[in-house]
C-alpha cells in the first residue's frame, strides 16, 4: 500500500508475509531453474538480463516521480518504505544470485541460494513473533532465536539436498547451517544487504567445508 507521501506501509521490523512469501519463491525459482533446466553459461546470461532490466527500472524510478509512482504501486505489497528512494531489496538478490553462481561450484552455489531463499526470510520472522517474548538480541539488534532457526533450516537444506547421508555429513550439516544462520547475522555488521552478502558468505563457508572434508562438488 502506498501512502499520500509516497511512502509505504511496510517496514523492515514488519512480518510483512507477502514480502517473505516473494523472497523465498523468487530464491527456489532460481535454484529450481539452475539445478534441472540451464547451464552454468545460460544461467548467468538469464541473471545478468534481468540484472540490467531491473537496473534500467531502477534509474528511471529513482528520477522519475510519476514511473516512480506506478512501479511502486504495482509493486505495492513488496516494497518496504526504505525502498521508495533507494535501490530495491530485488535489485541485490539478483546481484547476489549471479555473483554466487558465477563464483562457486554448482552445489555450492544452490546450497547457498536455498540458504538465502529460506534462511533469511525465517531468520525475520521468528525474530520479529519473539521480540516481545524473549531478551535474547545480538548487539545488533537482531534476534539468537531468528539466528538459531535460520541455522537449523540451513542444516536441514544440506541434510536433504545431497544423495550422502554419513556421520561426516551430518557434521558437515551442522556446520554449514550454522554458516547460513550467521551469514544473515554479519551481514549487518558489515553495512551489506542480506541478499548479496548472506549467499556469498555462506558459499564461501560451505566450499572451505567441502574441501576441508574432502566431499565431492
Amino acid at each position: 500500500m502506498i501512502n499520500v507521501d509516497g511512502s509505504t506501509t511496510h517496514h523492515r521490523n514488519d512480518l510483512h508475509l507477502m514480502r517473505r512469501l516473494w523472497h523465498v519463491s523468487m530464491g527456489l525459482v532460481i535454484v529450481g531453474v539452475y539445478q534441472w533446466f540451464v547451464t552454468h553459461q545460460e544461467a548467468l546470461k538469464i541473471l545478468a538480463g534481468f540484472l540490467c532490466l531491473t537496473l534500467v527500472i531502477e534509474w528511471l524510478r529513482l528520477r522519475n516521480k510519476h514511473f516512480n509512482e506506478k512501479v511502486l504501486r504495482f509493486w505495492g505489497p513488496l516494497i518496504r518504505d526504505c525502498e521508495v528512494k533507494h535501490l530495491s531489496g530485488a535489485t541485490y538478490y539478483i546481484l547476489g544470485a549471479l555473483f554466487t553462481i558465477a563464483i562457486f561450484p554448482k552445489t555450492i552455489a544452490v546450497l547457498a541460494l536455498t540458504y538465502l531463499a529460506v534462511g533469511d526470510p525465517l531468520a525475520s520472522v521468528v525474530g520479529i513473533l519473539t521480540k516481545n517474548k524473549t531478551n535474547l538480541i545480538w548487539k545488533n539488534g537482531k534476534s539468537l532465536l531468528g539466528t538459531l532457526a535460520a541455522s537449523i533450516a540451513c542444516a536441514l537444506v544440506s541434510w536433504f539436498y545431497m544423495d550422502t547421508h554419513t556421520l561426516q555429513f551430518a557434521f558437515l550439516s551442522v556446520l554449514g547451517g550454522a554458516a547460513g544462520g550467521f551469514s544473515e547475522l554479519i551481514s549487518s555488521d558489515f553495512k551489506l544487504d542480506d541478499n548479496l552478502a548472506i549467499p556469498v558468505f555462506s558459499g564461501a563457508m560451505l566450499w572451505f567445508l567441502f574441501s576441508a572434508f574432502s566431499i565431492p562438488m
